[in-house]
């Protein structure tokens, strides 16, 4: 059944693994299950949770985009609260570049419906979203 994750055993389908999270919340991907997903440093991972099952799996993540987003700002402090909602939801700040009250925040994200629910989370937080976009 369960083995530390360090293990030597391979893995394979049905395999399981007890992890230790750790103070920051943070757990190690087995060696072996790395290994046998492909999983490389610095690769994205997608975390999918099923909360009425109390469940978490995590997979590599086949596909990612660019999503770009340009934002009209009243005050400064709205771009903090922009970056910290992006951040929340996951993804992976690549860039962002202000003139003014207008910035463009690039982040890397799993997919277009991934970037659609961030440019709804800005909304919800009062960050007016003036135009985005995938590549």
């Amino acid at each position: 059944m369960g083995l530390q994750g360090g293990s030597a055993v391979p893995a394979r389908a049905g395999h399981r693994y007890v992890l230790r999270v750790d103070g920051k919340g943070r757990i190690t991907i087995p060696l072996p299950v790395r290994e046998a997903l492909g999983i490389e440093p610095g690769d994205l991972v997608e975390l999918a949770v099923d909360v009425s099952a109390r469940t978490v799996a995590i997979r590599p993540a086949a596909m990612g985009v660019l999503a770009s987003y340009r934002v009209s700002l009243s005050q400064r402090k709205e771009l903090v609260d922009a970056i910290s909602t992006i951040l929340e939801e996951g993804s992976d700040l690549r860039y962002a570049e202000c003139w003014e009250l207008e910035c463009v925040v690039e982040v890397f994200v799993i997919d277009a419906v991934m970037a659609e629910k961030i440019a709804e989370r800005l909304r919800t937080v009062g960050v007016k979203v003036v135009e985005y976009g995938t590549r």
